[in-house]
């Protein structure tokens, strides 16, 4: 029953989290950046980004909480995952590439919503057509496009992960 809840709050945690990216970048931005709400295109994609990113940030902590017990409850501990052996099986080698993923998101999330996200928007508000403000928006979407990606990624490893490995 505890892996059966485990793998449900991982589930939601992973639509909510890659779900609110694909709106985010797909729906909101190409939306407030043109026709009637290009002049406060900044002030949305700023408001509706802080509230995203409680809610994201939430997603993640469950996701890696889930992720962590989901392992405990298939038998693989701290001892399995200092183990060389577990690395070298079809599911270690998945295992490691998705941590190694998810990992490359904490960083980049948290370098897109404590420095670069902020900065993109305050300067979109005080000066919209500066250079700076285009190249900060430009990088701030970029790093929200590569974060999209690399979610997409770990999600295909995870289903490759309990599908193509018998686990």
């Amino acid at each position: 029953m505890l892996s059966l809840v485990l793998i449900w709050l991982h589930v939601v945690a992973a639509a909510v989290w890659v779900g609110g990216m694909v709106f985010f970048v797909t729906v909101l931005v190409p939306v407030v950046r043109s026709g009637e709400f290009a002049t406060h295109s900044a002030a949305i994609v700023r408001a509706t980004g802080r509230r995203f990113r409680t809610v994201g940030w939430t997603a993640l902590a469950v996701l890696i909480v889930t992720g962590f017990g989901t392992l405990l409850v298939r038998g693989i501990g701290p001892a399995e995952l200092i183990d060389t052996a577990t690395w070298a099986t079809p599911f270690g080698r998945l295992l490691g590439g998705k941590l190694l993923l998810v990992g490359l998101v904490l960083v980049l999330s948290t370098a897109h919503d404590l420095y670069v996200g902020p900065r993109a928007s305050a300067a979109a508000i005080a000066a919209p057509t500066s250079p700076a403000a285009t190249a900060l928006r430009r990088r701030a979407s970029l790093m929200g496009r590569s974060n999209l990606v690399l979610a997409l990624a770990i999600v295909a490893l995870a289903v490759t992960m309990t599908r193509g490995c018998g686990v």
